[in-house]
C-alpha cells in the first residue's frame, strides 16, 4: 500500500488517464487498493444518501416557515392545518409523520394542554429546526429523526397527521396501513396530498410531482383498510412575480428535487425551458389538494 496519500492520488489520476487513454495500470491499482476501496465505499454511501432525507437540508430547512416571500396565494392554501386543530382537543395522543420544522406541532402547543406530541421527520436538519422552537412547556414533546416505515413506535395515537408528505412516499399505502395500526380505538389518520389541478398550467406528468385524482386516493384509503369519515378537495390560486421566484417555491417544497428524483440535481437546460416557456403563459398557477379524515375501518365495522 502507497503511505503517501498524495503520490496516491497522483497514481490514481495516471491510472484513470491511462484507462482513457489506453496504457497499463494495473500496478497503480494494486499499489493504492486500500485507498481505492475507500472511495468506491464513500462513493456507494453518497448514492445511498440522495433522497428525501438529503432534499430538505438545512437550506430547505432554515427557508421552511418562509416559502410565503416567494409566491402570492389567493384561497386556503392549508386545509390539512385547519382540519387538524379542529380535530385536536387536550389530552390527546398525536403524531405527526413528516413534521418537517414542527409547525403544526407548535400550533397545537400553543392552543392545547397535557398532550403528548411526537413529531418525526426522515430529515435531520429538519428535525433540528423542529428543536430550535420555543414550545410552552404545557405538553410532552418528542421529535424523532427516523424513516417512517422503519421507525418503531412504542404508543398508539388519537391522532396521526400525514401534512402533505403521503406524495413524498415510496408507498402511501404501506405507510397508511402503518399508521392504521398505531391507531387508539377511535383514532383517525389526518392527510393532505395535491390533486390533479395542482401546478397543472406548468407540469403535465401526474406522477412526476405526486398529483393524485379523487378515485385514486379513495383506492389508497381503501387498499390501506381505511374509511375516509371525511374528504374535501381544496383549490387556490398562486403568483410569482418571477420565473426564479417560481423555482425557488418549487425548490422550498421540494417539488423541483422530486422532478429529479431526490437528486439535487438541476433541471436540464431543454427541460427549463419548456417549464418557462408555460410559466410565461400564464398569470395564475392553480394549487389544489385533497384532504381525508379516515378512521380504522375494521374497527368502525365492529362497531356496527
Amino acid at each position: 500500500m502507497n503511505e503517501n496519500i498524495e503520490q496516491a492520488y497522483k497514481d490514481i489520476e495516471l491510472c484513470i488517464y491511462h484507462f482513457i487513454y489506453g496504457g497499463e495500470c494495473e500496478f497503480l491499482v494494486r499499489n493504492n487498493i486500500e485507498l481505492i476501496e475507500n472511495l468506491i465505499s464513500g462513493l456507494n454511501t453518497s448514492i445511498d444518501e440522495k433522497g428525501v432525507e438529503k432534499v430538505f437540508n438545512s437550506a430547505v430547512a432554515q427557508k421552511w416557515d418562509q416559502k410565503a416571500e416567494y409566491v402570492t396565494y389567493y384561497g386556503v392554501k392549508n386545509p390539512i392545518t385547519e382540519e387538524v386543530m379542529y380535530q385536536a382537543s387536550n389530552g390527546l395522543k398525536i403524531a405527526d409523520i413528516g413534521c418537517g420544522t414542527g409547525k403544526i406541532l407548535q400550533k397545537l402547543d400553543n392552543k392545547f394542554l397535557d398532550c403528548n406530541l411526537t413529531g418525526l421527520d426522515i430529515s435531520s436538519d429538519m428535525i433540528s429546526v423542529a428543536q430550535a422552537r420555543n414550545f410552552t412547556g404545557r405538553n410532552n414533546i418528542t421529535l424523532v429523526n427516523n424513516d417512517f416505515m422503519e421507525y418503531d413506535f412504542k404508543d398508539y395515537y388519537d391522532i396521526i397527521i400525514f401534512s402533505y408528505v403521503l406524495h413524498h412516499m415510496d408507498n402511501p399505502i404501506e405507510a397508511l396501513k402503518k399508521a392504521k395500526d398505531m391507531l387508539t380505538e377511535r383514532g383517525k389518520i389526518l392527510f393532505s396530498v395535491p390533486r390533479k389541478a395542482y401546478l397543472s398550467e406548468v407540469f403535465c406528468d401526474d406522477k412526476a410531482i405526486g398529483r393524485f385524482s379523487i378515485e385514486e386516493m379513495d383506492n389508497i384509503v381503501m387498499s390501506a383498510g381505511l374509511y375516509p369519515l371525511k374528504a374535501s378537495r381544496n383549490r387556490f390560486m398562486m403568483s410569482f412575480n418571477s420565473y426564479e421566484m417560481f423555482l425557488k417555491y418549487l425548490q422550498s417544497i421540494g417539488t423541483y428535487q422530486k422532478i429529479m428524483g431526490y437528486t439535487n440535481q438541476s433541471w436540464s437546460k431543454e427541460f427549463s425551458a419548456e417549464i418557462l416557456k408555460k410559466f410565461d403563459s400564464t398569470s395564475f398557477i392553480t394549487g389544489e389538494y385533497l384532504t381525508y379524515n379516515c378512521e380504522n375501518l375494521q374497527r368502525k365495522l365492529r362497531r356496527k
